[in-house]
């Protein structure tokens, strides 16, 4: 499970068959199927991914890694496609969006290269192919915000409303974007372990989970084969010819809570491991559920047990 949101008691999520799954106190329900009709031919090149709930509340978004962006209605469960609009945009690696108070859809492209099946592909080959995008799913107008970006990720609107934040999981940062002038800063740097989504918390501030930490084995082998681009160029090669599935599920986790100027606040760690490679952070009441990129179930934390 990947992203999810909680409406009236319910927990909706994104899981890697192309399904919404419903949560209820009755049981787990498929809700939608995005890799049914005439999207089934680009099923088996991505998932979804990123979701939101809409501002009236009678609407979740989800992007889809390589279908674009849908709306599913809380009422009935039905389908349409928002993006893209037209042949000028395609995905080829979509992640996570926001949706401006105008309807903009501000959205991460880990990769323009890349498929999320090839993940470990562009992990390798270590280049920024990853970008911003500015969508008006109106007219189907679109603009790269800003490119260059080392495995995009999470996306969310500052409370300034003014600019968003953009997690650049690579480089172990958050990125700052004004939404007027373009100018980029850099939000919050030298972070723990990577970042994945950004989520706003009911206390004020963003909650961004971050895995591989710095002083996993991991970790600290990726940031080694940085420095031998031969070397990722071989193990691509080898992959390529050779059936391999190899994944980065570490027993990592770490929850923090930045503020609005970026400096971490409040951290949870999770020693054991039981909720490792954390996607997405929701707070709700004294709680916190965690969904994760390789793990199928939602993780429950209470904030007030010792």
């Amino acid at each position: 499970m990947r992203s999810y949101e909680i409406s009236k008691g319910d927990i909706y999520a994104t899981v890697e068959e192309g399904k919404v799954l419903k949560m209820t106190g009755t049981g787990i329900f498929v809700f939608a199927d995005l890799h049914q009709g005439e999207y089934r031919a680009r099923a088996n090149v991505g998932r979804p991914l990123g979701m939101r709930l809409s501002s009236d509340g009678t609407t979740l978004l989800v992007i889809h890694s390589s279908l674009g962006l849908f709306s599913i209605s809380l009422l009935d469960g039905s389908v349409s496609r928002l993006l893209p609009v037209d042949e000028n945009i395609q995905p080829t690696f979509f992640d996570d969006f926001d949706v401006l108070a105008n309807g903009t859809v501000i959205l991460s492209e880990v990769s323009t290269k890349h498929t999320i099946k090839q993940l470990i592909h562009e992990i390798l080959e270590g280049r920024p192919n990853g970008r911003l995008i500015s969508v008006n799913p109106v007219s189907g107008g679109w603009h790269t915000m800003l490119d260059g970006l080392d495995l995009p990720n999470g996306v969310q609107l500052h409370s300034d409303n003014q600019s968003v934040l953009v997690a650049e999981t690579r480089k172990m940062r958050i990125l700052r974007v004004s939404l007027n002038s373009g100018n980029v800063s850099v939000f919050a740097d030298g972070l723990p372990g990577q970042p994945d989504n950004i989520r706003p918390s009911p206390r004020g501030g963003y909650w961004v989970p971050v895995s591989l930490l710095r002083d996993t084995l991991t970790s600290k082998l990726l940031i080694w084969l940085g420095t031998w681009p031969r070397l990722r160029g071989a193990l691509m090669k080898i992959i390529q010819s050779i059936p391999i599935h190899i994944d980065l599920d570490t027993n990592s986790a770490m929850l923090l809570r930045l503020n609005d100027e970026g400096q971490i606040i409040e951290v949870w760690k999770d020693p054991k491991g039981l909720v490792r490679n954390v996607a997405e952070v929701c707070e709700h009441g004294d709680n916190l559920y965690t969904s994760s990129f390789y793990l199928p179930f939602i993780g429950k934390l209470s904030m007030t047990k010792e």
